[in-house]
């Protein structure tokens, strides 16, 4: 059957099962990170000031047809600072599981769709890169997916590197050099990969079953004097903003980031950021320039690089840990930025909001910690004030498959072995309190306070563990033989 008809007859059958009712949303995480290092040059050899790749990854690890919105890749480096390589993904379906040479490339080029050409950040830290995509890309649930990624950044930095996975077939192919520009059409002459590997990116994928995202927005876009959610007029700030439950999506809604909207009149800059978004049981005002919010590491939803781009637009910042909302009828968004780089956002003069929601501290000397500001640190504001956002939010469901956290970079370290495994677990981490593991629908099959995990009489498959400690929580992928 064609790969066309097989994708329509998906989509019928997803519109007759009531596809497009109650929304679904998922993070997909494919890889296991366990190279230290990327010998492969994928998904873009960074070491050289042009390349092209691609990648295969199999429809038994995605799941079913969706709508691809956003991808992300983790970046490693021993970098000083960032650097901005100018990407142009492109996603296919395939019917490849493999390369079977270095000039296998999949030249159906006509069939490959443009999801996102512009910057892509190179980090200055170890952290998920995310991008957005500029139009979703419908994945019909049955064919393989191939990627595509043309960087024509014009940095040779060798010091950055991306996450990567050990594979027992061929999954990737990369064309580098220094001088040459690539395009998809170069592919149909069957040039000679540069590297033809078993190593592939690790990736994480953001689905749902509709075309657009699902969020809640909340401001007029006034933009007014104030500069939230960081005050990046200066290299250091912290801010909180208070939003009632309803304008997060309400009780049982699950939120999976948070987009800003933001201005910058020079050149495109980077920002190094925490983000939390915390219960609020008690007031719903700040009271004064004290009143900060008790924030705990077990809130943060996010660390790492917030891009802001000269001039206007929506910039998203993907938790690695989507928040499930709880019976608390307000919240509390913290970012922390501690960073060396300037700009403005933009903000509204909230509406029917009378009270006090944003507290506010900035400064060129003083490094902050969001973690350690209540009752304590003196805000430089306290205003009626908040920013113009929106949060990505489904209503109450099973998520389909969990995010997996951040790998090394989850509020606590844990290791959860041997992976994959044929049974038993051994949790390690410091402070353990309990163990959860759950299945790939979401769904919670056991809680001890154990170290040891055992899994068989399970079904092989993937499952989670989230392992919660004294001082937060982390959640891990293993799969079982």
């Amino acid at each position: 059957m064609k790969k066309t008809t097989i994708f329509f007859t998906t989509v019928l059958l997803a519109l007759a099962l009531g596809w497009g009712g109650a929304a679904q949303a998922q993070y997909v995480y494919l890889g296991d990170g366990y190279l230290s290092e990327n010998q492969a040059g994928v998904p873009a050899g960074i070491m050289e000031p042009h390349s092209i790749s691609q990648t295969i990854y199999h429809a038994s690890e995605i799941g079913d047809a969706c709508f691809i919105h956003a991808i992300a890749y983790y970046q490693k480096t021993t970098s000083s600072q960032p650097q901005k390589r100018r990407w142009s993904v492109y996603m296919s379906h395939t019917d490849k599981d493999f390369f079977e040479s270095g000039r296998d490339w999949d030249v159906t080029v006509d069939n490959n769709h443009l999801v996102y050409s512009g910057p892509f950040w190179v980090s200055d830290q170890y952290e998920w890169t995310s991008i957005d995509l500029d139009t979703p890309f419908a994945y019909n649930g049955s064919d393989n997916l191939l990627i595509t990624i043309i960087d024509d950044g014009d940095v040779d930095d060798k010091e950055h590197y991306f996450e990567c996975s050990e594979l027992p077939y061929k999954a990737s192919l990369v064309k580098y050099s220094s001088n040459d520009f690539f395009s998809l059409s170069d592919l149909r002459g069957g040039v000679y990969a540069s590297r033809w590997a078993t190593k592939r990116a690790d990736i994480r994928f953001f689905t749902s079953a509709t075309d657009t995202l699902p969020y809640t927005h909340v401001g007029n876009s006034d933009n007014i004097s104030i500069v939230l959610p960081t005050y990046i007029s200066y290299k250091n700030s912290c801010s909180e903003q208070i939003f009632s439950s309803e304008e997060l999506g309400g009780e049982g809604s699950t939120v999976y980031g948070v987009r800003f909207n933001c201005t910058n009149s020079g050149a495109i800059v980077r920002r190094n950021v925490y983000v939390y978004l915390t219960a609020m049981e008690e007031d719903s005002v700040f009271a004064d320039s004290t009143d900060w919010a008790d924030v705990r590491g077990t809130d943060r939803v996010y660390r790492g690089g917030f891009c802001v781009g000269a001039g206007a637009g929506w910039y998203t910042v993907w938790f690695y840990s989507p928040v499930t909302l709880g019976p608390a009828r307000h919240y509390i968004l913290t970012v922390e930025d501690n960073n060396d780089y300037y700009g403005s956002f933009r903000s509204f003069a909230a509406h029917n909001v009378d009270y006090l929601a944003t507290i506010a501290d900035w400064s060129d000397y003083v490094t902050f910690d969001a973690c350690s500001l209540h009752g304590s640190a003196v805000a430089g504001e306290v205003d009626s004030v908040r920013n113009d956002v929106r949060f990505i939010t489904l209503p109450q469901q099973s998520l389909g498959i969990a995010s997996p956290g951040e790998p090394d970079g989850d509020a606590v370290a844990a290791t959860v072995y041997p992976n994959p495994t044929t049974g038993w677990l051994t949790v390690s981490a410091d402070g353990l309190r309990r163990v959860e593991v759950m299945d790939a629908t979401g769904r919670v099959m056991s809680v001890s306070e154990s170290a040891s995990v055992n899994l068989t009489g399970c079904a092989a498959g993937v499952y989670f563990v989230r392992v919660v400690t004294d001082g937060g929580c982390a959640l891990r992928r293993v799969v079982l033989r």
